[in-house]
């Protein structure tokens, strides 16, 4: 039987990860759809947002910060780096730190 139980009611959360179409951004990606499957609310810019990608991740940070959410951090090796991007995970990382009385961290250790 279904061993997670439903997410109804459950606090937002967003996956903050390092895209690069790697094996654990694939597992994490199969993860959020299990979550959405069972009714978490649970956020995770599409990995083809293409130039929808900055507006997305902004848009998720605000709900985050809105309604007191969590930021799934998924710490690989090269999470949290600084990159060319507006939109890294360096970037969302600072955002939860700016604003850490209304945004939790998690941190998720994967390799």
């Amino acid at each position: 039987g279904d061993t997670i139980p439903t997410g109804e009611g459950t606090r937002v959360a967003m996956f903050s990860a390092r895209f690069d179409g790697g094996p654990i951004e694939q597992k994490i990606r199969k993860v959020f759809q299990i979550l959405c499957d069972r009714k978490y609310d649970i956020l995770m810019v599409a990995a083809d947002a293409g130039q929808s990608f900055g507006d997305l991740t902004t848009k998720y940070l605000g709900r985050l910060h809105k309604e007191h959410g969590t930021m799934i951090g998924v710490c690989t090796k090269h999470y949290g780096e600084m990159t060319a991007s507006a939109y890294s995970s360096h970037k969302e990382l600072k955002f939860a730190l700016d604003y850490e009385e209304f945004v939790k961290v998690l941190p998720l250790r994967v390799d």
